[in-house]
């Protein structure tokens, strides 16, 4: 990838759309059509903070705090309207503002009129497919058995490490609302406002699944002897191994 957006052609735009997309479907275990259709004003909303009061958060624990440094959250229009969330990591922000640039998405033939954070090149009016694009990275990473990784698995294995954490009844409900399997939650109970809620109710959580920490949170949960020294996200501690913790 190059320093200068403009010197893009068009193959590097393509793999980085592929690549973002598919980050973004897989982190927030999204059906394969939603990030997909992610539009730049969406993005950007997101990046300017629109949907985050920094007056609550400066209210919030320093752990929690962290977490707004690490991600940004936006919305989507869903089905009626129901708002989706998409949690966005910040390592993604710097592929995203290419993906955005005008000048090079016109370098790529990315039709001038086509609002998609995620486009077909070719003059289309139209956006990529979440699925296609998880399958593509699959197929460049050489994997043995490629359909096995699809957005629809993922969203199953997520939520299957999800209720191994024996969460709280009252942070399931966040999590049920951003997979989309929850009924109306009354918004006016929330003690912080939905967007600050959803990143530290579920972007922890989904964090943590991304970076590998989940097995570490689910062995010291359930104080399991073997495993390796590791930054524990949930309590922010290095947790050792208890044959270690007792010598």
């Amino acid at each position: 990838m190059t320093c200068d957006f403009t010197l893009i052609d068009r193959k590097e735009f393509v793999l980085l759309l592929d690549s973002l997309c598919s980050r973004l479907t897989l982190l927030n275990a999204r059906r394969g059509g939603e990030p997909s259709r992610l539009k730049i004003a969406h993005y950007l909303s997101a990046k300017e903070g629109k949907w985050v009061d920094n007056d609550n958060v400066a209210n919030l624990s320093e752990c929690d705090k962290k977490l707004f440094s690490e991600m940004i959250i936006g919305y989507q229009p869903g089905k009626g309207n129901h708002l989706v969330p998409v949690l966005i990591p910040k390592d993604c922000v710097r592929g995203l503002d290419i993906l955005c640039d005008q000048d090079v998405r016109k370098n790529v033939q990315v039709l001038e009129t086509n609002d998609f954070l995620f486009p077909h090149t070719s003059l289309s009016h139209d956006h990529v497919g979440g699925w296609t694009c998880i399958n593509k990275m699959c197929l460049n990473a050489k994997l043995l058995h490629p359909e096995k990784l699809t957005a629809s698995k993922q969203r199953h294995r997520i939520s299957t490490l999800y209720s191994a954490l024996q969460a709280p009844e009252s942070e399931k409900q966040y999590f049920y609302k951003h997979m989309g399997h929850s009924k109306d939650v009354n918004l006016g109970t929330y003690q912080y406002p939905q967007p600050i809620m959803e990143v530290i109710k579920v972007g922890r959580h989904l964090q943590d699944i991304d970076k590998g920490l989940i097995y570490c949170i689910l062995r010291h949960s359930f104080k399991i002897k073997s495993y390796s020294n590791r930054v524990c996200s949930a309590c922010n501690k290095l947790i050792l191994s208890k044959s270690t913790s007792e010598s």
